[in-house]
């Protein structure tokens, strides 16, 4: 992929208020006051053996400069990403233990000193115009703002504001974009084949008298622990009304030792008039991964290993795993549907092909009003291996059950 640096993430900080899932602990503390903050994380068995990010509520109005405080791992004085959200007072690092049949306790120091290092996760404009997420350089997803229509592919199926490619743990490219059986199909995407304003009906899914087009970058922002591309986008008629509005927040956390986190963050608002959106009948409809060709592919869920593919049966989390690129190793994507999502847990539509599909409409239509937008999170979890050796049911539990965090008075050395 070929990157240029049209900005530095700096240059376009703009800090939104993100809803991460992650702990947050209203904390009596002050930057310009204390020495030191220690903090004791309480990992549960079900919390080992995979990354989990913490957030620590720093209720303090003192200004400080982020990069003159650090985190270190104690007692060893290991020194641990952390990243400062000044504007919330909000500190926030990960922390990860190997798998344990016990309870595991972690401390952490919050202190003056040592300034940080650069960016880790940074957000680059590419020379195709697209917004490319890296991790220590290396490619993690790609958010397409212009307009895609590769040669050879009707007119009709061009499109933007979707993410593709999606790289795996080595690099291997995990969706697929313009695949010869599904044209409409675009990396991960949000779409529906029934959309209705007013009187009108509109087809999202197969591009057909609507369409979602770019209106403006929100945010864009680096940082040692993650980093967060938001983008507003116009769902706009073929005669040129806007019919909603869609906010997109994508936040992508560091790489670990044993997989990566990529929340997703939909806020749709109707322009005017309520605007009702509805699934296929077999269920197809919201959030859409199609997966890159591959081998031995296997499809996990909440529910068990499936056989055969399913439409609109509930789960928790869907999760598919196969060999990419001819890789010798298996990788895979799960997708975890938040508990705040309508008709949790979603109906999903799994394909052996390479889809896997959680539908909050799935069940029934949604009505969304002007005045009250409607809110979904997912997280992905990409990871090595199949769903068992991935640790899938873990990284589910983390996001939906994260540990204790404690504020401790700081102790000498």
């Amino acid at each position: 992929m070929s990157v240029m640096r049209i900005y530095t993430p700096a240059a376009l900080v703009c800090l939104a208020a993100l809803v991460l899932s992650c702990v947050a602990l209203d904390v009596p503390w002050c930057a310009a006051s204390a020495a030191s903050l220690d903090i004791e994380v309480t990992l549960e068995p079900e919390h080992t053996g995979v990354p989990i990010p913490i957030s620590v509520k720093l209720p303090c109005q003192d200004e400080f400069s982020p990069t003159a405080w650090h985190v270190e791992e104690r007692p060893s004085g290991r020194a641990v990403p952390c990243q400062i959200e000044t504007d919330a007072e909000i500190l926030r690092f990960m922390v990860e233990s190997a798998v344990s049949s016990r309870p595991v306790k972690k401390h952490f120091r919050f202190a003056p000193g040592r300034a940080a290092h650069a960016d880790t996760v940074s957000i680059e404009h590419t020379d195709a115009k697209q917004l490319a997420v890296l991790d220590e350089g290396r490619p993690v997803l790609v958010y397409n703002y212009r307009s895609v229509l590769p040669e050879g592919v009707p007119e009709d199926r061009r499109r933007s504001c979707y993410i593709h490619p999606i790289y795996g743990p080595g690099g291997e490219i995990l969706t697929d974009d313009f695949p010869p059986d599904h044209f409409h199909h675009r990396g991960l995407s949000w779409m529906w084949p029934q959309v209705k304003a007013g009187d009108r009906q509109y087809d999202l899914w197969t591009i057909k008298g609507v369409r979602q087009r770019f209106v403006k970058l929100r945010s864009c922002t680096g940082g040692q622990v993650y980093g967060v591309l938001q983008v507003a986008n116009g769902w706009y008629t073929d005669e040129g009304r806007n019919i909603l509005d869609e906010t997109v927040t994508i936040t992508t956390f560091r790489s670990s030792m044993s997989g990566r986190i990529v929340d997703i963050e939909l806020v749709l608002r109707p322009v005017g008039e309520p605007v009702t959106i509805g699934s296929s009948g077999s269920g197809y409809g919201g959030l859409n991964f199609r997966f890159a060709p591959r081998t031995d592919t296997m499809l996990c869920t909440s529910g068990g290993a499936l056989d055969k593919d399913v439409n609109r049966e509930r789960f928790l989390w869907s999760d598919l795993s196969g060999r990419f690129d001819n890789s010798p190793g298996f990788s895979g994507v799960a997708i975890f549907d938040h508990p705040e999502n309508p008709s949790h847990p979603t109906g999903w539509s799994n394909r052996f092909y390479g889809i896997l599909g959680p539908s909050f409409t799935g069940i029934e239509p949604v009505t969304i009003q002007p005045e009250k937008p409607l809110q979904v999170r997912y997280r992905l979890w990409i990871h090595e291996g199949d769903a068992e050796s991935g640790a899938v049911a873990r990284a589910y539990e983390a996001y939906m059950h994260p540990p204790k965090v404690e504020v401790l008075d700081a102790e000498g050395d």
